[in-house]
């Protein structure tokens, strides 16, 4: 999704103006091209550019902002009160908002088979430890963490299993994916520049 990759900017603005991380000439350089290469990342051949002046469009970008406020506010709620404190009351506060979800699916939890909950637990276990992970590097500097979460590497390794699995693939010209994999190594490339 290219308004995801708004997250770049928004980031570097706020993370400036909230949190005082101000950015050398040559990193927001860097940044530019980050966020010039995830839009270049998400082209195909119907993309229109009509299609971004929609009122989902817009819905999204707020999603987009509120994800970046979440990653200042969680570097803010760290200095005060510390990593561990902040991990377990999001894990809590996240556990309290699920709940209710639960009334929508007892019934069709006795369908569910032990490969179906393997994958949701292994799937649950990695994002957990890309959770705390992220939430570690946003108390050094949250606009080189959010920009380096934001990268496209699944783009790149379903195109390297794609190999093995074809069906992996969207269905584009080679065309789209040469631009997609140099928009992609583009952007992992200023990336590791950015957090040096």
């Amino acid at each position: 999704m290219p308004l995801l990759n708004l997250r770049t900017a928004f980031v570097a603005i706020l993370g400036a103006l909230f949190l005082g991380e101000i950015l050398q000439p040559f990193q927001y350089l860097l940044v530019a091209f980050i966020l010039v290469s995830g839009m270049i990342v998400t082209i195909d051949e119907k993309l229109s550019i009509r299609s971004f002046f929609r009122w989902p469009v817009a819905v999204a970008m707020l999603c987009t902002l509120s994800y970046t406020l979440m990653g200042i506010f969680t570097k803010r709620a760290i200095e005060k009160n510390g990593y561990w404190e902040v991990t377990l009351w999001m894990a809590i506060i996240s556990q309290i908002f699920l709940l209710p979800t639960f009334f929508l699916f007892k019934n069709d939890i006795h369908k569910l088979n032990l490969k179906q909950i393997g994958t949701v637990f292994s799937m649950s276990l990695a994002l957990f430890i890309g959770v705390i992970t992220e939430i570690w590097a946003y108390k050094d500097n949250v606009v080189i963490t959010s920009i380096i979460t934001s990268l496209p590497i699944s783009i790149v390794l379903a195109f390297i299993f794609s190999i093995f699995a074809p069906q992996l693939l969207e269905k584009h010209t080679l065309k789209v994916y040469a631009v997609r994999l140099i928009a992609a190594g583009t952007m992992i490339f200023a990336a590791l520049k950015l957090s040096y």
